[in-house]
């Protein structure tokens, strides 16, 4: 997850969620290993901002790795984290969904904002009756 060339941290991170995939519902990580996953594909969607078309370098990667994260509602394991009272997982859930919230541009295509939109809606309907205010803090300052 760490290593120094970047490529490798790109296809780490799709084989993470090629593995949340896998797994669902439970992964097969620790909190501690769950969280160092997540900060690495929130690295990396990321650099989703800065690609706006499939042409680009590395643009089917990104969108692959949101793509997923919407459609298997990866973060949900955030939230479950959070549940069990990990402090570690709500600062990654924030941070998941400001990086969310920000990536996406008008240059982007339709997809990206859905599977944007899906990712985050997935989260917070996971959550039975109260947001944290760190959630709703990213939500209403974009």
């Amino acid at each position: 997850l760490n290593h120094k060339d970047k490529e490798v941290r790109l296809f780490t991170s799709l084989c993470c969620v090629e593995v949340f995939y896998l797994y669902a519902p439970e992964p097969p990580w620790d909190s501690n290993e769950c969280i160092s996953v997540f900060e690495q594909i929130i690295s990396q969607l990321s650099n989703l901002a800065h690609c706006h078309s499939a042409t680009q370098t590395n643009y089917a990667m990104y969108f692959h790795i949101l793509e997923q994260l919407a459609q298997v509602k990866i973060g949900v394991v955030l939230v479950e984290l959070i549940r069990q009272g990990d402090e570690n997982a709500l600062e990654q859930l924030a941070e998941l969904t400001r990086t969310l919230l920000t990536l996406v541009h008008k240059d982007h295509p339709q997809e990206v904002m859905n599977n944007a939109v899906s990712a985050i809606a997935a989260c917070i309907d996971e959550f039975d009756s109260t947001i944290p205010t760190a959630i709703l803090d990213e939500v209403l300052l974009c």
